[in-house]
């Protein structure tokens, strides 16, 4: 997912002659490069302001690639793993990849397993997402957690699943079934879902309504700075 920044200056060289015309693409250059660092700044900041707390790792994924006034005269913003961009080293998931989902909609499918979606009665971290390690460390208890599906429930009951402690008042979403008419009631809840794949809305960040309102703003002011300097530096 990235934004393509390029610009109509006619309207601010329409004045210049001679040697001032020939420093317009070194101008420009500065100017869109200047330009696609305001934009990656902004939405940097509006990532906070959208989303549910992004990790530090989806802000650093904010990449930005100059323009060069030999070659093209684009400038580019975009997250790591889309366009241009490279992913992270050892990155699971390309930044690029779930971010267009919340920017413009469509479907996670998971190739091998399920997605592991949690439930209300999960405790999320600091982001809202599942810690590393922890479906792991949640498994490795098999006394308290089981996967799978509970008998008598359907395809969409697989999970995993917390035991909860012997008439403990049940959640909702909790069930319970006795082993023999004597024994004490125990109740499961579900922890974690298993989805064969998400959905997910458009809009939810949208990125390109900022950079294009920053481009307007800050644009510019950028190009007239950037040729003055120019000039300045002609020879």
């Amino acid at each position: 997912m990235e934004i393509q920044l390029n610009a109509d200056i006619k309207k601010f060289t329409r004045e210049l002659r001679g040697i001032q015309k020939k420093q317009i693409p070194f101008a420009v250059s500065k100017a869109l490069n200047a330009t696609a660092f305001d934009v990656q700044n902004t939405l940097k900041n509006a990532l906070s302001i959208y989303l549910d707390r992004p990790t530090k790792y989806t802000i650093s994924a904010l990449r930005v690639k100059k323009s060069d006034k030999k070659k093209e005269l684009i400038a580019y913003v975009g997250f790591a793993g889309g366009g241009g961009f490279k992913p992270p080293k050892g990155a699971g998931t390309v930044p690029s990849e779930y971010m267009s989902r919340l920017i413009s909609g469509g479907t996670r499918r998971q190739k091998k397993r399920a997605i592991a979606v949690p439930t209300s009665a999960f405790k999320t971290n600091q982001y809202g997402n599942i810690a590393r390690g922890k479906i792991k460390t949640l498994l490795g208890n098999p006394r308290k957690y089981f996967s799978g599906t509970p008998k008598g429930r359907g395809a969409d009951a697989a999970g995993i699943w917390e035991r909860m402690p012997p008439n403990k008042k049940r959640k909702a979403g909790s069930s319970s079934r006795r082993r023999n008419p004597n024994a004490k009631q125990q109740s499961i809840r579900m922890v974690i879902a298993w989805e064969p794949s998400t959905h997910y809305r458009g809009g939810r960040f949208p990125m390109f309504k900022i950079a294009e309102k920053t481009v307007r703003r800050q644009f510019g002011d950028r190009f007239r700075s950037a040729l003055k300097y120019a000039l300045r530096s002609a020879r």
